[in-house]
This record gives C-alpha cells, sequence and structure tokens, in this order.
C-alpha cells in the first residue's frame, strides 16, 4: 500500500498524460469525481492555475440545482470531461456522469472524443464504458489509496488540462523523496507526523487545525483534511480531527476560539514567504492617521506580519503549533508539500498501529445508502 510513495517517478504515465492533452481543444473543464478522486486534482489547479488556465468547474457533489444550473450555463461542445473514480463504481460520481450524458446526447454533441476517465483497469462500471465507447482511459493502480493518488493520473491529468506544469510537480515530489531516504529522522514528514502524535497522545489535544495563509491554499486544506480524517480515524479512541482556516480570513471568525477557547488544538500552518504579485499599499490620507504604519507596505508583508503574530500569540499561551514555509508557491513547491503530507499521515498510522489505506466506515454508509434507494423502488 505504500506504492503512492514512488507515483513521482512515473515519466512514462506523466508523458503520455502530456501527450494527449496537447491532441485536444476545449475552453472548460468539467471535472465529476468525488473524494479523493477530484479534491487532489481541485486542489493543483486552485494552487497553480495560471493565465492561460481555462474555466474549471467540479461537480462533486450530487446536488440537482448546482448540476442544472453549472450545465445550463456552460458550452458542452468547448468542453472536456474527467471522470475519475478509482473503483469505478462510485454512485455519486456515476449520477453525475450519467445526468452529464444525457444532457449532451439530448443536444447531440459526441461526448465520447471530449472525455477521459481514471480508474482502476478491472471490471467495473467506468471501464466497461470506456471500452465499449473507445474513450480515453488512464489508469490507477490497485494499490494506490484514492485519497494518496493525486501525484498520478487522479491529480496529473486534471493539472495538465489547466495548463499546469506535471514534471515540476513531480520534481518538487521526487526531491521530497530523495531527502527523505538520506535523512528520514529529520525530514519534515517524520517531524510533523511525531508533533502530532504527541500532541495527541501526551498534550490531549484531538484537534488539528490546518491553517495556510493563502487563499489559493483553500483546496489543499480540504485535501488534507481528507488525507488525515479517513486515513487515521478508525477506532473510537484514535484519529486527529481536522479544521480548516484560512489566513487572515479566519482570524475574524475562529481565531477567539483557538486563542482563549479550550486548549485543545494542534496548528499546521502553512506560510508562503514571497508572492507572486506583489501589491503595495499607498494613499495620502494613510500618512497623519492611526493606520500610517500601513502606507508604503506591500500586502504580502501584512499578511505575513499577521501570521507570525498568531503563531507569536499562540506561543505565549501554550498553544502548540508548526509552520511549514514556502518560499514561493509554485509547482515544485507544491509537489514537495503534498509528498510531505502524504508521507506524514502514513507515518502517522504507522505510529498509531491502524492501517491509513482503508475505509470501513465509508463503506458501511455505501451499503445502506443502497438498502434505501432499495426500499424506495
Amino acid at each position: 500500500m505504500y506504492e503512492f510513495l514512488h507515483l513521482p517517478e512515473d515519466e512514462k504515465t506523466a508523458k503520455e498524460i502530456q501527450k494527449y492533452v496537447r491532441t485536444l481543444k476545449y475552453k472548460n473543464i468539467i471535472m465529476i469525481g468525488i473524494g479523493g478522486s477530484i479534491l487532489g486534482g481541485k486542489m493543483l489547479i486552485e494552487s497553480l492555475k495560471n493565465e492561460k488556465t481555462p474555466r474549471v468547474i467540479a461537480l462533486d457533489n450530487i446536488d440537482p440545482d448546482f448540476f442544472t444550473e453549472i450545465i445550463s450555463k456552460t458550452n458542452l461542445k468547448e468542453s472536456i470531461f474527467v471522470i475519475a473514480s478509482k473503483s469505478g463504481d462510485t454512485i455519486e460520481t456515476i449520477a453525475n456522469f450519467m445526468a452529464l450524458k444525457n444532457v449532451l446526447e439530448k443536444q447531440k454533441i459526441s461526448w465520447q472524443k471530449n472525455t477521459i476517465i481514471i480508474t482502476e483497469n478491472n471490471d467495473n462500471f467506468l471501464n466497461k464504458i470506456a471500452k465499449k465507447e473507445k474513450i480515453k482511459c488512464f489508469y490507477i493502480s490497485k494499490d494506490v489509496c484514492g485519497r494518496f493518488s493525486v501525484l498520478g493520473p487522479m491529480g496529473l491529468v486534471p493539472a495538465a488540462l489547466a495548463k499546469i506544469d506535471i514534471n515540476k510537480i513531480l520534481k518538487g515530489a521526487i526531491s521530497a523523496k530523495n531527502i527523505f531516504e538520506k535523512t528520514p529522522n529529520t525530514h519534515p514528514a517524520s517531524i510533523l507526523a511525531e508533533m502530532q502524535f504527541k500532541a495527541y497522545t501526551k498534550q490531549k489535544k484531538p484537534i488539528t487545525v490546518i491553517f495556510p495563509y493563502s487563499k489559493k491554499l483553500s483546496s489543499l486544506a480540504d485535501w488534507y483534511i481528507q488525507l488525515l480524517s479517513e486515513s487515521i480515524g478508525k477506532n473510537e479512541k484514535i484519529g486527529p480531527t481536522p479544521l480548516k482556516a484560512i489566513g487572515v480570513t479566519d482570524q475574524h471568525s475562529q481565531l477567539q476560539l483557538f486563542m482563549d477557547g479550550p486548549n485543545n488544538k494542534f496548528i499546521i500552518f502553512i506560510e508562503i514567504e514571497n508572492f507572486e504579485n506583489k501589491v503595495k499599499i499607498s494613499d495620502t490620507s494613510l500618512k497623519n492617521s492611526t493606520l500610517s504604519y500601513l502606507q508604503n507596505i506591500e500586502m504580502g508583508q501584512l499578511l505575513n506580519a499577521e501570521k507570525r503574530a498568531i503563531e507569536e500569540a499562540f506561543n505565549k499561551k501554550g498553544r502548540p503549533n508548526i509552520t511549514l514555509k514556502l518560499n514561493k508557491l509554485n509547482e515544485e513547491n507544491i509537489g514537495s508539500l503534498i509528498y510531505i503530507f502524504e508521507l506524514q499521515v502514513a507515518l502517522l498510522g504507522e505510529i498509531f498501529n491502524v492501517n491509513a489505506f482503508d475505509q470501513p466506515g465509508v463503506e458501511l454508509g455505501k451499503k445502506l445508502t443502497k438498502k434505501h434507494l432499495n426500499a424506495k423502488n
């Protein structure tokens, strides 16, 4: 189940993805999936999108109003459709796909040539559709758990479609892998796993707050929440509960609780030292006001000053926290960060002595859903 650690070295699949994407023409990307099958792709696109990135739509819920609103306002003839499900039988993904297929056929759009399927290469529903309709399919190994699959086709196909350099993402992940192999005990993944374990067991901190100081890392926080939740929460005694906060937005919503409420949280900050864009705060009205200290500083400086102030305040209050710093937000650093988090959660599973790669609680819900649907029929 540790095959995910070797995904960054799969140059053959990366080249195949890039070669195929270059043959396509589209203005919109419609992603259909749920959980680990779509969160990684969303995270890469939100973190790394650029001026060449087309419009991206994620259908990651079976909400009929959202589906109708999005589909009715999108030129489907100019869209590419990515259908992702590791099992190939995920009911929510299949439901959205079939609903979209009906719309496309009513509009007489040849959907097959504009569709990419990502799944396992076995006798599942999506793979049968792909073979029957001659749809391009990228396969994910049965030994790679969905939430650990972002550095394979699940994440790389949407990223490549979004005009993101996937080679650089993989380069960053390989860099993190090489460092771990040379110095495993001092690797960020090892340190983070040990600190989180001690916070949970020794300091009684059952809640982990993932707190990036960047709006573009909002989906990365969502991805990490799933990674931690489904991997470690396996019995009534073990399972850090993750929360998401975005700096500085949530300083004005959740911070009061974090600072003066129950001291039961372990904080993981993510700080970007150098932002791509420089936005200067400058106006004559600031000069003689109580806000004169804002004059002629950059917005990124203010953002990081507030982050460091909150970090210092947490330290003074005895609220445990750790900061992961990126010198800039780019493909290589995101690749490294993904590898660090995946490795950290896998190590955490080893320390807690739980299977980080199954999800029995989710499977029970799937079985009961079928029961309720059969009862209505």
